[in-house]
């Protein structure tokens, strides 16, 4: 049976006319009949990924969240050095910043670096020290509160 196919598919193939194009018969896993493809075509994909990959990762690194690596021991226990924060960017777009919250910012006198503090004082407010605790004097509290 497969010579009487044979036989027949080669009869067929001289009938063609000169016009008339057939295709090799495709054999599965043969890796003689793997079509290269060009070179540049896997650069264009590589190409295409990291241009996907930018514009998504760049606004969301620039509006939503940012790493930032912890360093010096000013916010010790909470947060030591080398330890690694994912940053919300997008929180305070909505409300004010409050008591209690750590926020990151670069300090005035050099915008190159970037701080990690508590919020202990709210506009408005008076924040005294003396012997390791913290009061706060504010509208609600003229005569002040310990923080803890």
């Amino acid at each position: 049976m497969r010579q009487v196919f044979v036989h027949s598919t080669m009869k067929a193939m001289s009938e063609l006319s000169v016009y008339e194009k057939q295709e090799p018969e495709i054999i599965p896993g043969d890796p003689s009949q793997k079509k290269k493809e060009p070179w540049w075509r896997g650069a264009l994909d590589l190409l295409k990924f990291a241009v996907i990959a930018v514009i998504i990762v760049i606004p969301i690194r620039i509006y939503i969240a940012q790493p930032f690596v912890v360093d010096g021991h000013s916010m010790d226990p909470t947060f030591g050095p080398g330890q690694y924060l994912i940053v919300d960017e997008i929180s305070y777009r909505f409300h004010a910043p409050e008591r209690g919250d750590v926020i990151i910012f670069r300090p005035p006198k050099d915008p190159s670096l970037f701080y990690i503090k508590r919020i202990i004082g709210l506009p408005g407010e008076t924040v005294k020290l003396t012997n390791k605790t913290v009061m706060i004097i504010n509208d609600a509290h003229p005569y002040g509160f310990y923080l803890n």
